[in-house]
C-alpha cells in the first residue's frame, strides 16, 4: 500500500507475465467487481483487473469472471455464505485440513479457481 499505484500496477503485469509464462493456463478465473464502500480501493482493483485483463487477452486466454455471490453458492450451496462457510469448503475440497493458515486473499483465489474448474467439467 505504501508503493506509489504505477509501481503496483508494474508489479502485478510482471507477477502475472510470469505466472502466464510459467504455467501457460488456457483459463484465467478473476472475481467480478462488485460493491465497494471505498472508492479509493476500487479504483486501483479496477486497474489491476485491466492490467490482467489486457495481459491476458494479448496471450489469447479466455477470461471467466464470477460475483462473490456466484462463487459462494458454487461452493456452499448458499449465495449468502460467510467466509468461514466458503473457507470450510475450499479446505474440504483441496484437502488443507486445519494447520495451514490461510489469508482472505488466497482463499477467495482457491475459492474462485475451485468455481471456474467446476464449470468448465
Amino acid at each position: 500500500k505504501k508503493e506509489d499505484k504505477n509501481v503496483r500496477m508494474l508489479y502485478v503485469a510482471k507477477t502475472l507475465n510470469d505466472i502466464l509464462d510459467n504455467y501457460n493456463p488456457d483459463v484465467l478465473a478473476i472475481e467480478s467487481l462488485f460493491l465497494f464502500k471505498n472508492h479509493k480501493t476500487v479504483i486501483g482493483v479496477a486497474e489491476a483487473i485491466g492490467v490482467i485483463k489486457y495481459l491476458a487477452g494479448v496471450r489469447g486466454v479466455k477470461i471467466v469472471e464470477q460475483t462473490p455471490m456466484q462463487v459462494k453458492s458454487s461452493l456452499s450451496g448458499d449465495g449468502h455464505a460467510d467466509k468461514s462457510q466458503v473457507e470450510y469448503m475450499v479446505r474440504q475440497i483441496l484437502k488443507l485440513g486445519n494447520d495451514k493458515k490461510i489469508i482472505d486473499d488466497e482463499l477467495d483465489a482457491m475459492a474462485i479457481a475451485l468455481t471456474v474448474s467446476a464449470m468448465r467439467e
